[in-house]
């Protein structure tokens, strides 16, 4: 167990798909922190 609590730590998380000559940027630097014990989810239009 990580002295802070922290169980699962993301630091400027990208995805980008092409898509024919096009680039769409799913994400562009997304910072995630999940502390021992929490629930969470991650919800969307793709489900």
């Amino acid at each position: 167990m990580d002295k802070n609590g922290i169980a699962v730590l993301c630091s400027g998380v990208t995805k980008t798909y092409v898509t024919g000559s096009t680039r769409v940027f799913a994400l562009r630097g997304v910072d995630l922190e999940v502390r021992m014990g929490e629930l969470i989810m991650l919800v969307g239009p793709s489900g």
